[in-house]
């Protein structure tokens, strides 16, 4: 949606729409660049935001992460959040990137639930002790950064654990061809839908470290059935978190 078209609109509209943080974000973009709220101003509580729009608060938090990757807002501790800058006609499009985002993501997603359980099949039967040792030490990392909340650093290292599950299949070639499919996982919009959508709670997140030491556990017993299915079943349950 165009800014220009939008100038008459100073107020928010009701959302109704399924990527409802998406359109959350465009509006608040739009109140920016229209003045509504100028370069240093509050917005208004996130609350306030939620009733006036119609929508949920973690609707409007996960706009509001994606604003300030966008570097549009800043949020102050104990204070809000407030505007960095105002985007211009051109740049002014983080609702659209949140969308496309959104789709792209689950491209990914399902061509990795396509490739990934078979790696893990092959990386069963061909692991070597260090490969092994890896993984394990992965596993444990995961789960020190899940019990200090450390969404970002334990983002980094799922990146590195199916690398290394790729890496323990002992063909380079399958490496090369998952880095790009996990590369997605250092962009900031990503995280902004894992802190919002994927790891939602404490609960959610030992769930999902649960379901890799799943996988792990089946590599280091050389059960090639067994991790197939294991990472089979947490793709399965990693998209129906995401669809949810």
């Amino acid at each position: 949606m165009e800014i220009e078209d939008r100038k008459a609109a100073m107020g928010f509209e009701k959302v109704r729409l399924h990527t409802i943080p998406a359109v959350v974000a465009e509006q608040i973009e739009i109140a920016i660049h229209l003045g509504r709220f100028p370069v240093g101003s509050r917005l208004p509580s996130e609350a306030k935001l939620a009733a006036e729009m119609g929508v949920s608060r973690p609707s409007i938090r996960e706009a509001l992460s994606a604003l300030r990757a966008a570097g549009l807002i800043e949020s102050r501790r104990g204070s809000g959040s407030y505007v960095l800058r105002a985007p211009s006609v051109e740049s002014s499009n983080t609702g659209s990137r949140l969308r496309e985002h959104r789709e792209r993501y689950l491209s990914i997603l399902e061509a990795r639930a396509a490739v990934e359980p078979p790696i893990a099949g092959l990386a069963a039967s061909l692991a070597t002790d260090q490969d092994r040792h890896t993984l394990q030490k992965i596993i444990a990392d995961m789960q020190h950064l899940v019990e200090a909340g450390e969404i970002d650093g334990y983002l980094s290292v799922d990146k590195s654990f199916h690398l290394a599950v790729a890496g323990a299949t002992q063909n380079v070639l399958l490496v090369e061809s998952l880095a790009p499919l996990v590369s997605y996982m250092d962009e900031s919009l990503y995280r902004v839908f894992a802190r919002h959508e994927y790891l939602t709670s404490f609960a959610e997140h030992r769930r999902v470290v649960e379901m890799h030491a799943t996988v792990c556990t089946a590599i280091c017993e050389s059960n090639p059935q067994k991790a197939s299915a294991s990472m089979e079943r947490l793709w399965t349950q990693t998209r129906e978190i995401w669809e949810a």
